[in-house]
């Protein structure tokens, strides 16, 4: 059996690691990351809202600080390639 990726083991959710390593490489915030994922609209913030419906603002903002800490450390420990030459 395969293991997960390191990252996607202290996230615990595809979609949200995904989302913030994206917002992330692009130079983006925590808060850029809070609101698409606590937006009505966006479907990738699902598992976030459900935190938040569940638990509370409090914990929902808690866990996408943990997941944002966790993305940030995995950009900043790789190598950004230019092209699939470069690789």
């Amino acid at each position: 059996m395969r293991s997960a990726p390191p990252f996607r083991r202290r996230c615990g959710h595809p979609i949200t690691a995904a989302i913030a390593c994206h917002v992330a490489r692009a130079g983006g915030t925590v808060d850029e990351l809070t609101r698409p994922l606590l937006h009505p609209d966006h479907e990738g913030g699902r598992h976030a809202r459900h935190i938040a419906l569940r638990s509370g603002q409090s914990r929902v903002l808690a866990y996408i600080g943990r997941v944002w800490a966790s993305a940030s450390a995995a950009v900043s420990s790789t190598t950004m390639l230019e092209s699939r030459h470069h690789a």
